[in-house]
């Protein structure tokens, strides 16, 4: 009954609360290395700057901000460029809707 409860939440509630929180980045790569996964995102903040997000293990981290996306484009490199020098594999997908975790 456990695993039935915790399926319909799965199905049900979490696809609606990570709706919520969207976001449609500017720019995004995959990166992957022996089934882990890396992203690097650049989004457009409410301002009309820009940020270069890196997600290792889940966690993001804010790498680079500017006013011009260029400029983003440009730290997006950077972490690519670092990544792949380490035998990761990675490639720019044209769309992408990156949905948040709720935060506790």
């Amino acid at each position: 009954m456990k695993h039935l409860v915790l399926m319909a939440f799965l199905i049900f509630v979490c696809p609606i609360t990570f709706a919520q929180n969207e976001s449609k980045p500017e720019a995004f790569i995959i990166c992957k290395l022996r089934g882990e996964v890396r992203t690097i995102a650049v989004n457009k903040r409410g301002d009309g700057t820009f940020e270069t997000v890196y997600s290792k293990n889940g966690a993001p981290q804010t790498v680079g901000s500017g006013r011009s996306i260029e400029s983003n484009r440009g730290f997006m490199a950077n972490v690519k460029r670092n990544l792949e020098n380490s035998n990761w594999e990675c490639r720019e997908v044209g769309s992408a809707v990156v949905a948040e975790t709720p935060e506790s």
